[in-house]
């Protein structure tokens, strides 16, 4: 008799989405019994934090800004001094804000946080938090189920202001998400259908999400981030994640890029094991077969205007070794080494 098939819920308490729905952050705040709150974000958002800090009012203890791409442990070290006695946390940026915030708790205790993303990367609905070694970096991850927040804030008015590369390619990484999920070796009958949907939805939505001012089309895309990651943590991931958590950290390639590059190199790849879920995958692009469908996501790449290969973001041939090594080490951590011998061939064909 097969082993019972165990599915755990790791989600938010409250989901709130929509064009100026930020302006219930302070209410939030009180309902989680916070009275004493640190804002985390990020440089390129300075010009935006005043907002929210009006907004949290007399709740604000303290800001750090210096949150940088694929968080590097320096900045958690930074962050943690700002406001050492908090009852709350509110992160307000892309990913490496979450991850970062969520590293953050995990040192102040796990107080509960929000998470208001400007950016499609989905970390907000995980509990888990990646963070890079500033001297190897290599990039670990720290889990713990209090370190989801609590409640989330999407509100596509807020993204106007985020680049249009880093929002493109966050789109890419929720579809990298989705993949992930339906040619999982341990796939769900919960993950599957919101994956296929996230699919659908980014492949129809997130091009006409460049203009900052389509707030529809950003608003559909949140909901496919979010539709991408749902229950990620049960069926787990495969590939394109531990290759673009490791070029990503080593290179310092934003992770939505690092997905560009190596989700059609994977999806090729994998093809001969994984071809009935590319069907389902390809179905959801809108083309034919599971064959055309590495070929369908490269063309989004291109579309997009987004790099697809190594060279094009400032990779390092000479590092190919050391890169592939990293990776699979990650695999072995994962429990999966049976790719590891391929990553060297996988990342000359990115090159």
């Amino acid at each position: 008799m097969s082993e019972p098939r165990v599915f755990t819920y790791a989600t938010p308490w409250r989901v709130i989405s929509g064009p100026g729905s930020v302006a219930c952050l302070p209410e939030q705040l009180r309902e989680l019994g916070c009275q004493r709150v640190a804002l985390m974000s990020t440089r390129s958002l300075e010009s935006r934090v005043g907002a929210i800090e009006e907004l949290l009012g007399d709740l604000h203890v303290g800001t750090y800004t210096k949150f940088r791409q694929h968080t590097p442990l320096s900045t958690v070290d930074e962050a943690v001094k700002v406001a050492p006695d908090c009852d709350g946390i509110v992160a307000f940026g892309g990913g490496s804000v979450i991850d970062g915030t969520k590293a953050v708790a995990e040192r102040l205790g796990r107080p509960p946080q929000v998470a208001i993303p400007t950016t499609l990367s989905a970390g907000e609905f995980t509990p888990a938090a990646g963070v890079t070694d500033d001297a190897t970096r290599v990039k670990g991850v720290t889990f713990h189920p209090e370190l989801q927040p609590r409640v989330i804030i999407h509100d596509a008015v807020l993204t106007r202001h985020t680049p249009e590369a880093l929002w493109l390619s966050t789109g890419m990484r929720a579809l990298d998400h989705a993949i992930e999920a339906i040619w999982s070796k341990h796939p769900h009958p919960m993950t599957t259908p919101l994956a296929l949907e996230a699919i659908r939805l980014l492949s129809a939505e997130l091009p006409a999400s460049r203009d900052p001012e389509a707030v529809e089309a950003r608003g559909h895309c949140f909901d496919a981030a979010w539709l991408s990651i749902s229950g990620i943590m049960n069926a787990g991931v495969r590939l394109s994640h531990p290759i673009g958590h490791q070029v990503g950290a080593y290179w310092d390639v934003p992770h939505g890029v690092t997905s560009c590059i190596a989700l059609p190199a994977v999806m090729r790849h994998l093809l001969p094991v994984t071809r009935n879920a590319q069907d389902r995958i390809a179905l959801a692009l809108g083309v034919a077969g599971a064959d055309a469908a590495s070929e369908a996501v490269a063309d989004l790449v291109r579309r997009l205007g987004l790099p697809g290969r190594l060279r094009d973001v400032g990779a390092r041939r000479e590092d190919l070794p050391a890169v592939a090594g990293a990776i699979g080490d990650e695999l072995e951590e994962m429990g999966d080494t049976e790719e590891r011998d391929a990553i060297p061939k996988l990342l000359e064909e990115m090159w």
